[in-house]
């Protein structure tokens, strides 16, 4: 079918597009370990299944719409929450039979059903989503796309499926499939999405409403947030659980001593201090090549220094036969390189003796993919200045101070001629340069932070009007000064609107506004200039 209509251009944020991904391998390798477990189990334990597939559908759901979140559609998108519940519910199901057929057989016509199944809950879950979108546009789709992103999941699935038939005891299993079956999900999705046209509605059309409560894009992003946070607990109470089974099994302190010598976590046993015994993982994860690298030297030489006040408060439970739980330090590797580690400890008896066991793992890619969300959430990614978002909570964390403050928006004169004269790479250059002059100038005490487009806002904290008159000059003349960008030399100027608080309003919506109104004061009266607020 042709259409008539107008479509919406659509772009991609490559570090979203990077994170879903992350995140599709990332879920798919905890739902496939929790799979194998549920394999492994002499009990008809359902626990494992249903976690598998809780993990594996909200795995493939955050896929989905950190992948919209990835999409820039000039147009508002809102969700209806019953279909997006559906969606979620939808793929939750299908994981449940695939991955019940998958453990009960893993003959050749079961992992194809498996597969299909899996594929097909993906495949059905893009679409219901997609469907659940409400926006001021119509959706059409490219057949052959359609269907080529239903084969990707499938195909995905089939590989995973068939690996685990052959070769789910094998160390490299967990990895391999998990980029197979993650690679599925994700290019089901941008398959998917190539296959989607955004029709552009014309005045006398009104895209179909499913009526009741809408999400917005943001909402389901804390969403998301949330359930990454529940898998990590989830991670945390089947390592918990499986420490447990495993220390029942203990017969000897040799025989404990092999099996901890192969746990995929770091173990240091220690004599409130002196190392006795580290295992393989350990001695990998701080830097080491042998045991007696680690062996006699004091534990904390492998503790940030900010933490040995915690850790020795630690080992007074220990002495008191009290595990203590996992907590977030920094440990110092053999090359003195920090890491992030998740640490827990417990009281060991050897040889008579008490001794502290202590098990750690290496987050350290944990914590910069939460950084690197934080980063999208909080800052401009062409200027690196914080966002709205940031400016609004800092701003109203400073007015709860109640002590006065000015609220600074700066808005650039003759912007839209520099991208229309040079293009849109020199604007966005030249917004990187003004960027950086401004950071040079602002105090530190003050926030800075970039609106949107060519618009900057400040506020400046226990303050007074000349303070401010000083720094919103000081600006003028910084800004009109010329930005050498390649072989062009380009001009503008600013024009500032300035409120205080309390005088202006006692909200960060009312200070924001009033400094915006003072702002088109100051272009109206021939821009370049500063204006205050008059009520």
């Amino acid at each position: 079918m042709v259409s008539t209509h107008e479509s919406y251009v659509t772009e991609y944020h490559v570090g979203m597009v990077i994170l879903s991904i992350l995140i599709g391998i990332f879920t798919s390798y905890v739902a496939l370990h929790l799979i194998n477990r549920d394999a492994t189990s002499t009990r008809n334990d359902k626990f494992w299944l249903v976690s598998a597939s809780l993990v594996m559908g909200g795995g493939v759901w955050a896929v989905h719409f950190i992948g919209m979140l990835a999409v820039h559609i000039k147009v508002t998108v809102t969700y209806n929450i019953w279909l997006v519940l559906a969606s979620l519910c939808l793929i939750v199901l299908f994981s449940i039979l695939a991955f019940s057929l998958i453990l009960h057989s893993q003959e050749r016509k079961t992992v194809v059903i498996s597969s299909f199944l899996m594929g097909f809950g993906i495949f059905s879950m893009h679409y219901l989503s997609m469907r659940s979108m409400q926006m001021e546009a119509n959706l059409t789709y490219a057949t052959f796309l359609l269907l080529l992103s239903l084969l990707a999941a499938i195909i995905g699935s089939w590989v995973t499926f068939w690996l685990f038939s052959q070769s789910r005891d094998a160390t490299w299993f967990g990895k391999v499939g998990s980029i197979t079956l993650g690679c599925g999900i994700a290019g089901m999705h941008y398959i998917g999405m190539s296959a989607t046209t955004f029709e552009n509605l014309d005045s006398h059309q009104h895209n179909e409403s499913f009526g009741g409560y809408v999400l917005s894009g943001y909402t389901i992003a804390t969403t998301i947030t949330i359930f990454l946070l529940i898998l990590l607990v989830l991670l945390l109470f089947q390592a918990s659980r499986d420490q447990t089974m495993q220390t029942r099994l203990l017969v000897s302190e040799e025989h404990y001593k092999r099996l901890v010598e192969l746990a995929p976590i770091g173990i240091i046993i220690h004599k409130f201090g002196i190392i006795h015994f580290i295992n393989s993982t350990g001695i990998k994860i701080l830097g080491g090549t042998d045991a007696k690298q680690m062996i006699g030297k004091h534990f904390l030489d492998f503790v940030h220094p900010d933490y040995h006040q915690i850790i020795k408060s630690r080992w007074k439970s220990i002495r008191n036969d009290k595990p203590v739980g996992a907590i977030e330090e920094i440990m110092i590797r053999l090359d003195k390189q920090p890491i992030y580690a998740e640490v827990s400890g417990s009281p060991y008896e050897m040889d008579g003796e008490t001794f502290v066991q202590v098990f750690f793992a290496d987050i350290t890619a944990r914590k910069e993919a939460e950084r690197m969300m934080y980063q999208l959430a909080f800052y401009d990614a062409l200027s690196g200045l914080p966002n709205r978002r940031y400016f609004a909570k800092e701003l109203e964390k400073e007015m709860d101070k109640g002590e006065p403050l000015s609220v600074i928006f700066l808005d650039l004169d003759g912007f839209k001629a520099v991208n229309d004269t040079y293009g849109h790479d020199v604007g966005d250059r030249l917004i990187q340069h003004i960027s950086t002059r401004l950071k040079e100038i602002v105090p530190v005490k003050a926030v800075l932070s970039r609106m949107a487009g060519d618009e900057f806002n400040i506020f400046l904290p226990d303050t007074n009007v000349e303070e401010t008159k000083r720094l919103a000059e000081t600006i003028i003349q910084s800004v009109q000064e010329a930005v050498i960008i390649g072989e062009f030399s380009v001009f503008v100027t600013s024009s500032i609107g300035i409120s205080y608080f309390p005088e202006d309003g006692g909200t960060v919506g009312a200070l924001m506004k009033h400094a915006d109104m003072a702002m088109f004061e100051a272009k109206r009266k021939g821009k370049n200039q500063y204006h205050f607020y008059n009520r």
